[in-house]
């Protein structure tokens, strides 16, 4: 689980079309509201990145975790569907940032987004302009076990 304190909510400024804050791999990117939109998600030595705002522009809303205190839920291996998603605390606001792909070759397209809420009160949720999205949770899976962390009892543990 994340840390309220362990967020960090960045308020520099990117150059526009700059990549995601991290620089690495993003394990979701797309567009949104017709391609007027970005999100990104990413991640990179020590640290994980979402961010979202006008296409090609400076970000709105950049948050900064370490690798470590992300809260990240694979997929369990179950369902008609692969699902993974990445939670980003700011504040009070939680970031939920998800994909989704059907197992089955007839079933529904790819699909993304991020589901903002506080509290139990949705306050946003985006979907992926379809065609748009590009999705790699395995390096993130890959990059936690690589800091020592292991996904046990549906949650990130430190390896033992």
């Amino acid at each position: 689980m994340i840390r309220p304190a362990a967020a960090l909510l960045l308020l520099t400024a990117f150059p526009a079309g700059a990549d995601c804050i991290t620089a690495t791999e993003s394990f979701v990117a797309c567009k949104m509201s017709g391609g007027s939109k970005e999100l990104r998600a990413c991640w990179g030595p020590g640290s994980v990145g979402y961010q979202f705002g006008p296409e090609g522009g400076e970000p709105d809303l950049v948050i900064s975790v370490p690798l470590r205190d992300l809260n990240y839920i694979p997929w369990p291996g179950v369902g008609s569907s692969i699902w993974e998603e990445a939670i980003f605390l700011n504040a009070d606001v939680q970031y939920t940032v998800w994909h989704r792909i059907d197992r089955k070759p007839e079933g529904d397209p790819p699909s993304a987004g991020v589901t903002v809420t506080r509290g139990d009160e949705t306050l946003a949720d985006l979907t992926c302009d379809p065609g748009t999205i590009t999705a790699n949770f395995e390096g993130l899976y890959e990059a936690k076990t690589a800091i020592g962390q292991c996904w046990r009892d549906f949650e990130w543990q430190d390896c033992q």
